[in-house]
C-alpha cells in the first residue's frame, strides 16, 4: 500500500489521514491490484565475450528494474557519448550528461526532472530521456515495451 504524503500522489492512492480504516479495507480483500512493468536490465562490461554475456543472462544475474536505469558520465567533467540501439539498430549517439530509461512508474521521477513526460502505468511503454542533452536534436523519445535496448559508451 502506497499512502500520498508528497506533492504528486500519482502513484500513492492512499490517504493516510485515515490510513487505518483504509488498511483494514484492503485485508478484508477490497482493494484493486495494479501491475507495474519493470525493465530487465543487464550490465556488460568491456571486456566479457559474447559466450559470457549468454551466460549472465541464463544464471539469473540480471537486474529487474521498476523505475529507471540510469547511464551517466559520473564524476568526469566532460560530456559523455552513450550510442542507443533498439533492437539492434543504432539510433543515435547521445552527448551530454548521460540517458535515463524509465517504465512508466519511473516516468514521473527522475525524468520528469530532465524534462520528459509522464507515462499512465497502464501504457505498455519505454521512455529514453536524455540528460542535458548538447544537442537540440534528440528529445525524449518513447518507445512500446518489450524492445531491446542496448547501450553503449562510445
Amino acid at each position: 500500500m502506497a499512502f500520498h504524503m508528497g506533492s504528486l500522489g500519482f502513484l500513492t492512492p492512499f490517504e493516510f489521514d485515515n490510513f487505518q480504516d483504509q488498511v483494514s479495507t484492503v485485508l478484508d480483500g477490497h482493494a484493486a491490484l495494479t501491475l507495474r512493468s519493470r525493465l530487465r536490465c543487464l550490465i556488460v562490461r568491456k571486456n566479457e565475450t559474447i559466450t559470457a554475456i549468454e551466460k549472465l543472462s541464463k544464471q539469473n544475474t540480471c537486474h529487474l528494474v521498476l523505475n529507471e536505469v540510469v547511464v551517466d558520465r559520473g564524476p568526469s567533467p566532460y560530456l559523455s557519448n552513450i550510442d542507443l540501439y533498439i533492437d539492434g539498430k543504432h539510433i543515435t549517439t547521445v552527448q551530454g550528461d548521460g540517458l535515463i530509461v524509465s517504465t512508466p512508474t519511473g516516468s514521473t521521477a527522475y525524468a520528469v526532472a530532465a524534462g520528459a513526460s509522464m507515462i499512465h502505468p497502464s501504457v505498455p511503454a519505454i521512455m529514453v530521456t536524455p540528460i542535458c542533452p548538447h544537442s537540440l536534436s534528440f528529445r525524449p523519445i518513447v518507445v512500446p515495451a518489450g524492445v531491446e535496448l542496448k547501450i553503449c559508451v562510445s
